[in-house]
């Protein structure tokens, strides 16, 4: 295959690709998220609208740099065997992968800021993907391709 088959008609590149890249799937979602900037700075409270495995976005009243690490804080049900509910927490490291609109703007009132989990541990795992998964059995159509 050369260059040109995997170009438009004009002869550029696709914006996007035809198939998904993520290696996991998200789940959309509503829940409050603390984000914490760094050392002497006050925690950031947002809102996540989806989630994975590989990542999390937000709603945003802050601006945030691409690239920029920083430590997150989630809350996320869990059902047991028998039905009851409870909350697990989930304390990792996140970069900044996407921020829309790209540029802080006094105009916008909020920002849609994708996430990279950057350490996940085998605890945030197993919590996460269980969120998802009993998410998914409550509500398949949460599933965003």
């Amino acid at each position: 295959m050369d260059d040109t088959e995997s170009r438009n008609d004009d002869g550029l590149w696709p914006s996007r690709p035809d198939k998904e890249r993520r290696l996991y799937p998200r789940l959309e979602v509503a829940f409050p998220v603390v984000i914490h900037l760094g050392e002497g700075e006050e925690p950031l409270k947002a809102r996540a609208s989806d989630i994975s495995l590989g990542g999390i976005r937000l709603r945003s009243n802050k601006h945030m740099a691409l690239f920029d690490l920083m430590a997150l804080r989630i809350e996320l049900p869990q059902y047991t065997s028998d039905g009851e509910i409870y909350t697990e927490q989930v304390d990792t490291h996140v970069v900044v992968v996407r921020v829309n609109p790209e540029e802080q703007d006094d105009d916008v009132d909020e920002y849609d800021v994708a996430f990279a989990f950057t350490q996940l541990s085998d605890h945030a795992e197993r919590v996460i993907g269980r969120f998802i998964l009993q998410m998914l059995l409550v509500d398949p159509k949460a599933l965003l391709r």
